[in-house]
Formats: C-alpha cells, sequence, structure tokens
C-alpha cells in the first residue's frame, strides 16, 4: 500500500506540473482546488484497482498451482 501511495504522489505531482494555476483575477482558486482534489482522488482509484487487479491475479494462480494441481 506504501507503493501505490507513493505512485498516486507522484503521478498527482505530474499532474500538477503539466497542468499549472495561472493567476488570472477571473479564475475561481476553489474550482482549481477541487480539480486537483477530484483528479486525485480518480488517480487513487486508478492506481488502487491495478495494484488490486495483479495482487488477485498472482493469489489465484498461486493458490490454483499449489492446491489444484
Amino acid at each position: 500500500m506504501i507503493f501505490c501511495g507513493v505512485v498516486w504522489l507522484l503521478k498527482l505531482c505530474a499532474y500538477m506540473k503539466l497542468n499549472p494555476e495561472i493567476p488570472l483575477p477571473s479564475m475561481d482558486q476553489t474550482a482549481h482546488f477541487e480539480q486537483i482534489v477530484i483528479n486525485g482522488i480518480a488517480i487513487g482509484i486508478d492506481i488502487f484497482s491495478d495494484y488490486m487487479y495483479f495482487f488477485l491475479f498472482f493469489m489465484t494462480s498461486y493458490w490454483f498451482v499449489f492446491f489444484k494441481l
């Protein structure tokens, strides 16, 4: 799970570097923060689902090989 957190932070930092906040008077600062939070949640769900897919795949493979064959 620590690995997921590190990858999440790296992906969120990359997103924030690629989408910098443009300080215009007409921009709402809270809208930009909400966008970062929503994208951070989406990135977290994406990383967690990838991690769990491979974890479950290898665990079921382990069970199949060592207990069913």
